[in-house]
């Protein structure tokens, strides 16, 4: 057993051990958590595929889920966890593959019980095996136009020792794992029960488990079930590649040209790294990473930023494995810095030789030693899953009683060590990626797996020594200041804490000022005893998103904003002072949140610029470039996150299409920008959530200092606040009866919206289909939100496990400005969408009758505790709470206590009404239903008669919302506390 190193503050137990079989294991006693959650991390991933198998280790993943020797019910394990709160999922990585799950607290036994299996005896059937690698294949379909994963392909394979694990293709599809396989001969089942064999072996493992028991019930419960998996004494897999050769030689010096899917354009160098792990008490990669990613006057993106040939630039290291690391430098370039690559490779080679020769102050040191401490000391909860599932992985590489703080502390400078690094980072050893568009006529290979277009180019000998010899530039470039924002005083404001155990206590925001100007909603916070602030503001304006120009320049304004703030925001972001800045439909919302000691200084300094916007109007065409892009982007996105875009469009009166945004961004002028900014202060009204370690007095005093920096000539009073209201979609058959429904094909009767994808690649297709129940009431969004947790897994295991319609299948119950609904979305690439609409139709027709009705109270018992609760689960973190606060205050609900009252509407609801409510909205003629076609243009052909039948179909969403009414709006603006 191990003494786990927790942060102070840390309420939460820990015990580390190590079972019989060598297993390692963490639990965690967690008494405020209604949720438990465990995870269990195998050190091995796709690095360990057989050549002639690529995906096997991502395949035998699906499979473990589906069926053991104790629990053959290929469903058990999914609708156990659906039925009691819970979720699951897996990943397979490079040298990993987590399984993960989360359930109600008192479930956790039967949860484990059906979890340890896949460990100990799963069965592995050929007829799920069949299914599963089409699964599988759409996965891989799913994500086979993200340029993130295109790009990692090409440098594995650009990059990669064809004989090194990291050439492999780790998703596998259809054809690695099932025709080749079969022209071959070769048995996958037993390569996968080989596989399972070979390296599921309990001394590869490390497990997490949480629930709110205490340490010594979950040693209890964990240690018979998971002493059971088969302890096969199998080394390290890594060990079989640790001397192998990872990079080609000739992959270094060139720049490879790369076509993305996206509107971008990028600039990657990477260089090779030892391995990282063993060093976690100096982490010399951070120092680094610290300085070449900074952003402050005199660094190396301050200087690119300032000849306007970047936008962002980010670094770190990219790959951290078991047997060597990567370190990587990534820019997103305007269109003058595409032009001036070469020039940015001698500014970067020219910051590199500062740090070198700077003898590496110990200051630098220090901060970032100070900073770590800080975070780990002050982090925040997170989620129990998410907690298990980081925990699992990280045991894999920091000794069990580091596992908590190995990722975070520094304990020792090391000088030699970073200079050993930097010998590293040298032009004889660098991969130069870069992707843009106007490559497509240039480069002349392609990768196979992904189908990315490049080519390759090396860099000549003058540029090579030239990089070598750097000119040096030092009055442009040198290493950051001291940063002023590093908290010192971490005093608490409120000395008595409350009790989580009190919930019904719950202190929540008061109004502590109302005028024509503010409103200010205030809470010191008595629970988390955090020395931390989330502040939120909310400027409503007069002038703000009436028109799609006026749109575009609130988000103009958003970026230059950034822009003017970049140096003290970068310096406030490292200190532990985040600020992010939207836009919405009717203004700008502001948030802020960090250690409170120097947050006020840095409200206001935000506050002056956004009155002062002291904009560069030589940057005017590299920040509206940047903005057009990023709204084409929009549009290129997966189709299920297109299909949920466009319902919100639909839905909401007055949401802007991108198409809308696009038509006007060409046309719109510098003047423009500036009268932009002269009105917008013109007439405002700012609604702010102070809410943390601050005292009232603070709060009206922040509030003061703000008025006095903001130009405002008047308020704006509430009744010129833009409405938010929704469209009602029609009803189907507002006079017939269910008799006369069956009759009819209720597909062919709901308003479509339908669309092709806007990617000429695109090979999925998404089907959305929305039920839109009434304007929100407590009561029935609990039923649907019921409803969803009954339906979702019901709805998973038949439409993607057993039909295989497409990897993404999902269901949720949603409230759109006051207005309650529930969706059901797949994607895929085998079916056209009209076939999906009916397969999902179907679905819920067999639902209704044949898992709905014939429930017994006691498995709806069981779904009604599981969503209770995860109702009563506390916030688990102060921004968490903040955030919720922030939710009520932004929709002009005030309803603080939401979760526990809907928590008190379940115990009142029967299942009368839950087939009630299925029949008046998902069956009846009053059903109101909008149906989203997002067509695949390489997906299964669309039948030309599909949209024959249809009675109401748009392609425009405007064009759609004016002809149809409208909901009125009913929350009140007066608060409700």
């Amino acid at each position: 057993m191990w003494r786990v190193e927790k942060p102070e503050l840390d309420s939460r137990q820990y015990r580390a051990l190590c079972l019989s079989n060598e297993l390692r294991v963490l639990l965690i006693s967690d008494t405020e958590s209604e949720k438990a959650a465990a995870a269990l991390n195998v050190s091995v991933g796709y690095f360990s595929d057989p050549p002639s198998l690529a995906g096997l280790a991502h395949l035998l993943e699906h499979l473990l889920f589906l069926g053991s020797e104790k629990y053959p019910d290929e469903s058990e394990y999914h609708l156990y966890l659906s039925q009691h709160g819970g979720t699951c999922n897996a990943f397979t990585a490079e040298e990993n593959t987590c399984f993960h799950f989360d359930v109600a607290d008192q479930w956790l036994s039967g949860a484990l019980d059906r979890f340890a299996q896949f460990f100990i005896s799963p069965l592995l059937k050929k007829d799920v095996y069949e299914r599963e690698v089409r699964a599988v294949d759409s996965e891989h379909s799913k994500n086979i136009l993200i340029d993130a994963r295109r790009f990692f392909q090409v440098f594995k394979c650009v990059a990669a020792e064809p004989q090194h694990p990291l050439a492999k293709f780790g998703t596998g599809n259809h054809e690695t794992l099932y025709e080749k396989p079969r022209e071959s001969q070769l048995d996958v089942i037993e390569c996968l029960k080989e596989f399972h064999t070979n390296f599921y072996s309990a001394n590869l493992m490390t497990l997490c488990v949480m629930s709110k028991q205490s340490l010594d019930c979950l040693e209890q419960l964990v240690v018979p079930l998971f002493s059971l998996v088969p302890n096969r004494f199998i080394s390290a897999p890594y060990i079989s590649y640790q001397d192998s050769k990872v990079f080609k030689d000739e992959g270094f010096g060139s720049i490879y040209k790369l076509v993305p899917i996206q509107d971008r354009r990028t600039l990657q160098i990477t260089w090779p790294f030892p391995e990282l792990f063993s060093k976690y008490e100096k982490k010399p990669e951070h120092y680094l990473s610290h300085l070449l990613g900074h952003e402050s006057k005199g660094s190396l993106y301050y200087l690119l930023k300032e000849r306007g040939w970047v936008n962002n630039l980010s670094c770190g290291p990219e790959m951290m494995l078991k047997t060597f690391s990567t370190f990587g430098l990534t820019m997103e370039l305007t269109e003058a810095g595409l032009e001036n690559v070469e020039n940015i490779l001698r500014c970067t080679y020219e910051y590199l030789d500062c740090i070198r020769s700077s003898n590496f102050p110990s200051y630098v040191f220090e901060e970032c030693k100070t900073l770590a401490e800080l975070r780990f000391q002050f982090r925040e909860r997170s989620e129990p899953i998410h907690e298990v599932v980081k925990d699992a992985l990280n045991m894999q590489y920091f000794p069990l009683g580091k596992v908590l703080s190995g990722p975070y502390l520094m304990h020792s400078f090391d000088a030699e060590m970073i200079h050993s690094l930097l010998q590293n980072m040298v032009p004889f050893k660098m991969w130069v990626m870069i992707a843009s568009k106007t490559f497509q006529d240039c480069v002349d290979e392609r990768e196979p797996w992904y189908g990315t277009q490049y080519g390759k180019f090396p860099l000549s000998g003058k540029l090579l020594s030239e990089l070598f010899v750097v000119k040096k530039e030092q009055e442009h470039l040198y290493l950051p200041l001291p940063n002023p924002f590093i908290p010192r005083d971490f005093s608490l404001k409120c000395h008595k804490c409350a009790s989580n155990s009190h919930l019904d206590k719950i202190q929540v925001p008061k109004k502590i000022l109302q005028d024509d100007i503010w409103t200010v909603h205030h809470q010191l916070d008595d629970r988390f005893q955090r020395p931390k602030v989330h502040l939120y503001f909310f400027l409503r304006s007069a002038y703000f998103h009436f028109s799609s120009r006026q749109a575009l320049f609130s988000k103009l304004y958003c970026l230059f904003l950034e822009d003017i703030l970049n140096e003290d925001g970068y310096y406030a972001q490292l200190a532990g002072i985040h600020y992010q800045l939207d836009t919405a439909n009717e203004g700008l919302i502001l948030y802020i949140g960090g250690y409170s000691d120097r947050i006020s200084n840095f409200v206001l300094r935000v506050f002056e610029e956004m009155a002062q916007f002291r904009w560069k109007h030589e940057h005017w065409h590299i920040k509206k470039d940047l903005l057009k892009r990023q709204l084409e982007n929009t549009l290129k996105r997966e189709p299920f996150h297109l299909a949920l875009s466009e319902l919100k469009c639909l839905i909401i009166e007055s949401q802007l299409h991108v198409d809308d945004l696009l038509d006007s961004i060409d046309s719109v002028t510098e003047n423009e920008m500036d009268s932009f900014h002269s009105k917008m202060f013109e007439q405002l009204h700012i609604e702010a959530l102070m809410y943390g370690n601050i005292l009232q007095e603070e709060a009206l005093e922040l509030s003061r200092q703000i008025s006095s920096i903001l130009p405002v000539k008047q308020g704006l009073k509430e009744h010129a606040w833009p409405l938010k209201r929704v469209v009602q979609i029609p009803k189907l058959y507002p006079k017939h009866t269910a008799a006369t429904l069956l009759d009819d094909n209720l597909t062919d009767r709901c308003v479509h919206f339908i669309q092709n994808a806007r990617l000429e690649d695109e090979a999925n297709g998404a089907t959305l289909v929305y039920f839109q129940a009434d304007q929100q009431l407590l009561s029935l969004h609990v039923v649907l939100e019921l409803l969803e947790q009954i339906l979702s897994k019901h709805c998973f295991d038949e439409l993607r496990t057993t039909q295989q319609l497409g990897y993404v299948v999902a269901t949720k119950s949603v409230v759109i400005n006051e207005v309650t609904g529930l969706f059901i979305v797949v994607q895929s690439s085998s079916y056209s969408t009209h076939y999906v609409e009916n397969r999902i139709q179907s679905f819920l027709e067999q639902f209704y009758e044949n898992i709905l009705k014939p429930m017994s109270e006691e498995e709806l018992a069981d779904y009604v505790h599981a969503l209770r609760s995860e109702k009563l689960e506390p916030a688990k973190r102060l921004s968490q709470q903040a955030a919720w606060f922030w939710s009520e205050i932004s929709f002009h609900s005030y309803l603080y206590t939401r979760y526990y009252d809907e928590a008190a509407c379940l115990d009142q609801i029967s299942k009368k009404d839950l087939l009630d409510c299925f029949y008046r909205y998902f069956q009846s003629g009053e059903q109101r239903r909008l149906t989203i076609h997002l067509r695949g243009n390489k997906s299964v052909k669309e039948d030309d008669c599909d949209t024959v039948n249809y009675r109401s179909v748009f392609t425009n969403a405007a064009q759609f919302k004016r002809s149809q009414f409208v909901y009125p709006t009913t929350i009140s603006r007066d608060e409700k506390v």
